[in-house]
């Protein structure tokens, strides 16, 4: 991922179904080159809900995110 503007303010990323749970996307290198350029706020988004409800869901990926070393 190539990060052209000088900040970023907020992300936004998204899977087909909760984050990490279908290995199809690498989060590490979107969030290094957000990161390096000054992230402050990202945003989940989930398509297909597996085993929960649409918030449980929503959760499932934003305690995979805030578990993650490479999310600041």
């Amino acid at each position: 991922m190539k990060v052209t503007s000088a900040h970023v303010v907020q992300g936004f990323t998204k899977d087909e179904k909760e984050l990490g749970v279908s290995g199809k996307m690498d989060f590490k290198p979107i969030f290094d080159a957000a990161n390096a350029k000054g992230l402050k706020e990202y945003y989940v988004e989930v398509e297909q809900y597996i085993n929960n409800d649409p918030f449980a869901s929503v959760k499932q990926s934003f305690d995979y995110l805030t578990k993650a070393e490479y999310v600041k």
